[in-house]
């Protein structure tokens, strides 16, 4: 009965019985299964309409089975685990139908699960890391299927999201989590804790940053590294956007032809691409229509297939009246995240020249002109293969230049060579056009570049003189122009998987937001609102109001401008103007009666006031009933407002006054949403909807006069109540531990003094991260623990004994890798637990030698190689680069000699002996098989 549509292929669903269900009786047994039974129906009743979608899409490829066999099951390691014709997934993806927050990921889950199904037979690849090609692969088949089924506006959403998840994991200094809208289910909501700083600045990144095509051997660990399948994604749909949907087609079904020479004949082996060269060969020749297309397809690959650090750009935009010019002046950026942080080697993109210490003129000029310092200075650009993007420094003498070298790039003369083009979109008052601009750079340099301009300002007329507070927008814009040119856009097709920064008027962004027809120039356009230093209060938040409330604009846009409109009414932004007249005014509190009133004191029409109040007002219009002084029932029927309006209240949440304080009306409202709950009227689960509320609550903070055992019993409430009558996946449970944490680590909430005492601050937690409970709830009391040991390091003991006895190895899996992610993006970490390991405090001190000595073991001996590259970086973060016993430094994987330990690797893996010596064994015997091998 799931078949709605004729399946190409017959479809199996398994369910299989959990221990604990074994000795059920009958009737219960009988319960259960009618329970599995609706979950399957409402889940999987799209999965015929996806198998015909997606053989349609490979028509030319058969399903390699007989049928599709989707199995559900617990505990399971990652989300899709796919083979031959079947595809295995956790239990929790199955909900009913009250469960609207889930569709979106589910669906997309099944997708990726048929398609993985269907291609999974043609990974008979030269090398493992060959196998980003098969979830590039995937990945376009399932941007094709979202975009058909749920529009373009989501499936470009969602790129954009794969885009800051690639720049998060491998650049650490670039603020991804600023630009995302709020997270619209639990399970993207959960990966990032409420506490952890959305700007992470951390230089302790030390996980390679390898390129897709690395010739090396990559361990399993290295293979399974998030960013590796997002960027796999990112790249095939790049790369398919510039050859084109037909020819893109073409290479995809010459790479995935069968290997049977009875089924495709001897001569089809020829043709065969199974490796990253092949591919290549493959794209060059694609049926293309100029010779300039083929240049833009290798520089693409040679960028961002063969390459590992990609530079960043800030486009400056000036308008020469005089002239009539649009000037346009970019600076490309080479600098590793550790050169980025410092600011010793470029000055920001406002100044017009880069700096030059060097006092020689003939260096001076050689910088000016982008082509580095004098040949006798620069350094050999060789560099080893594997070595991480955060270790390779600049060129030459860095106090001039600010040179990158890529290990996979061709190094000549010159150094290393970015080269390709970028696309710069220039919209004026009556033309619009777009301009190639050529890159060929080798070191952080200013370019110009100037465009005739066609438009001419409107002379000014004469107006009446009317109170500019009381005009709408499309009457106060015009008052405010100053340039013919209303926006300009860089890389408009998004073919840079870089940070591009573009710095225009205020007015122009207004414009770029309300007459821009396309999803990511409206959020670029909302992203640089919130970027402004001193917005004007009568520009910036209104558009961000007109914005929030139109329903003509896609929700995600909507959320955004609520995000933006919340940074600008907080008050931790710095003011940068000198004078105090001009001086961009903020909220803050009135110390004298913030105990009891806690409102913000504020003019009535700055900036921070109108973006506050639009907010604010946005939730009390909509959903608080004036006469019963009572928030309304919850209605969900309305899909986009629902998430909007768990946006708005997150976004309220995190305005912070001068003092780091919440107003008392935004407490207030919390509160009462929290106590007066009412989804009696509601067809739709509330699950998510509390998780976020009780987040927002742990983002409170109050003065010291203000009472707190309010939000205390908050928690603990319905904390209780999901353990009587848990929530879908346990959600409620997830978001008050993190609440708690959050509040106690912020000092909201006080530790006992025992607790202080006997360092069992993570004591607390402790049961939640034990087996019976769920999995979510395990993982979520593991990071609430590693926040808690980023502070006191003495309780990092119960940390590691939560993960030694951790029976699910997807679980454990996921607790070492947020660990180490975590930790990464604390700078103090590591100088902390080297003080305590030499701390006079006994217990401290043997707690961290004894952790360190467990790190060490885990690292060495554990079984899961995932766990042991996880384990590898958190003891890279923390005490640097581990050696062994001889002094020698430990290396995980293979620089120039993967051949070599590629064959030690598959010795190694079938002894039960301990991992260093068991690779020093089989390293011994290749050496002594195959003399003349030199290996480090």
């Amino acid at each position: 009965d799931l078949a709605s549509v004729d399946s190409p292929v017959p479809i199996e669903i398994y369910i299989p019985w959990e221990p604990k269900h074994i000795n059920l009786g009958r009737k219960k047994k009988d319960i259960l299964r009618t329970r599995m039974q609706t979950y399957v129906r409402y889940t999987c009743q799209h999965l015929a309409k996806i198998l015909d979608f997606v053989s349609n899409y490979l028509r030319r490829t058969p399903f390699p089975t007989k049928t599709f066999r989707q199995v559900f099951v617990r505990e399971a390691v990652r989300d899709v685990e796919a083979y031959t014709g079947m595809a295995i997934c956790h239990v929790e993806t199955l909900h009913d139908s009250h469960i609207i927050d889930q569709v979106y990921l589910t669906r997309r889950l099944l997708v990726k699960a048929v398609a993985s199904a269907w291609l999974m037979h043609t990974q008979m690849l030269k090398s493992h890391s060959d196998s980003w090609m098969v979830d590039g692969f995937v990945g376009i088949i399932v941007h094709k299927y979202i975009r058909e089924v749920f529009g373009n506006n989501e499936a470009i959403f969602l790129l954009r999201n794969k885009v800051f998840d690639i720049l998060e994991y491998e650049d650490p200094t670039y603020p991804a989590e600023v630009h995302r809208a709020a997270a619209r289910n639990s399970n993207d909501a959960a990966s990032t804790l409420a506490f952890e700083p959305e700007m992470s600045k951390s230089l302790t990144t030390k996980h390679p940053i390898l390129p897709l095509n690395f010739k090396g051997f990559l361990t399993y660990g290295e293979m399974n590294i998030p960013s590796r399948e997002y960027r796999s994604v990112v790249v095939m749909i790049r790369l398919q956007e510039i050859i084109g949907e037909n020819g893109f087609n073409d290479i995809l079904f010459k790479w995935i032809k069968k290997t049977n020479p009875s089924v495709n004949g001897a001569g089809d082996k020829e043709i065969l691409a199974k490796g990253t060269k092949d591919f290549v060969k493959l794209c060059k020749k694609s049926k293309i229509s100029n010779n300039s297309e083929t240049n833009k397809i290798m520089d693409f690959i040679n960028q961002f297939i063969k390459g590992t650090h990609f530079p960043r750009l800030n486009l400056r935009f000036t308008y020469k009246e005089k002239r009539h010019e649009t000037v346009l002046e970019w600076v490309m950026d080479f600098r590793s995240p550790e050169e980025y942080e410092s600011g010793k080697l470029l000055l920001p993109p406002e100044k017009q020249t880069l700096q030059k210490r060097n006092k020689s003129p003939n260096s001076a000029r050689r910088l000016s002109q982008g082509r580095g310092p004098s040949p006798a200075r620069r350094k050999s650009p060789v560099r080893r293969i594997g070595t991480p993007a955060h270790k390779l420094g600049s060129m030459g003498d860095t106090k001039e230049s600010a040179d990158f070298t890529d290990p996979n790039a061709e190094a000549g003369e010159d150094g290393v060579r970015f080269k390709g083009a970028l696309a710069v979109l220039v919209k004026e008052k009556f033309k619009e056009f777009q301009k190639i601009i050529p890159v060929d750079g080798r070191q952080c340099r200013s370019e110009v570049t100037r465009l005739k301009c066609s438009s001419r300002l409107p002379r000014n007329k004469s107006r009446k003189k009317e109170d500019e507070a009381t005009l709408n927008l499309e009457l106060l814009l015009p008052r405010r122009v100053k340039t013919p040119v209303d926006w300009v856009r860089a890389d408009p097709d998004g073919l840079w998987i870089r940070p591009i920064q573009v710095t225009q008027h205020e007015v122009m962004w207004i414009y770029q937001l309300l007459y821009s027809k396309n999803v990511v120039s409206q959020l670029d356009a909302v992203e640089g609102l919130r970027k402004i230093e001193n917005p004007d209060p009568l520009l910036a938040p209104k558009a961000l109001d007109q914005t929030l409330l139109d329903p003509k604009y896609y929700y995600q846009v909507r959320i955004a401008a609520a995000e933006a409109a919340a940074s600008l009414a907080s008050g931790g932004r710095l003011e940068k103007a000198e004078s105090s007249s001009n001086k961009r005014q903020r909220i803050s509190r009135d110390e004298t009666d913030a105990s009891i009133t806690g409102e913000w004191k504020v003019e009535q029409h700055s900036a921070p006031f109108v973006a506050f109040r639009s907010l604010y007002e946005f939730l009390k219009n909509r959903y608080y009933d004036q006469a019963n002084t009572l928030w309304k029932a919850n209605d969900f029927k309305d899909l986009p407002e629902y998430f909007l309006k768990r946006g708005v209240i997150t976004a309220l949440s995190r305005i912070k006054d001068i003092q780091g304080l919440t107003d008392t009306r935004v407490v207030t409202m919390i509160k009462q949403l929290l106590q007066k709950n009412d989804n009696t009227g509601n067809v739709y689960s509330d699950s998510h909807y509390l998780a976020d509320l009780i987040r927002c609550l742990g983002r409170i903070r109050l003065s010291e006069t203000e009472d707190r055992d309010e939000i205390r019993n908050q928690i603990a409430r319905y904390l209780n109540y999901d353990q009587v009558l848990p929530s879908y996946q346990n959600l409620v449970s997830c978001a008050c531990l993190e609440a708690k944490c959050e509040l106690e680590v912020s000092g909201m909430l006080k530790w006992t003094k025992d607790e202080e005492l006997r360092n069992e601050r993570c004591k607390k937690y402790t049961p939640f991260a034990a087996y019976p409970n769920y999995e979510k709830i395990r993982e979520s009391a593991a990071k609430c623990m590693v926040q808690i040991a980023s502070i006191f390091a003495a309780e990092v003991r119960h940390l590691q004994g939560c993960i030694d006895y951790e029976r699910a190895p997807g679980v454990k899996r996921r607790m070492i890798r947020s660990w180490a992610e975590s930790w990464e993006r604390l700078p103090g970490v590591s100088k902390m637990y080297h003080r305590a390991e030499r701390s006079e405090d006994r217990p401290v001190r043997r707690a961290v030698r004894h952790w360190r000595k467990w790190l060490w073991r885990v690292l060495n001996n554990d079984g899961d190689e995932e766990i042991r590259h996880s384990a590898y970086r958190l003891y890279f973060v923390v005490f640097g680069k581990p050696r062994l016993s001889s002094g020698r430094k430990l290396r995980i994987s293979a620089s120039k000699t993967g051949k070599y330990n590629q064959q030690i690797y598959r010795q190694v893996d079938g002894m039960n002996l301990d991992v260093m010596t068991r690779w020093k064994d089989a390293y011994d015997t290749l050496k002594a098989q195959q003399q003349g091998v030199l290996m480090e």
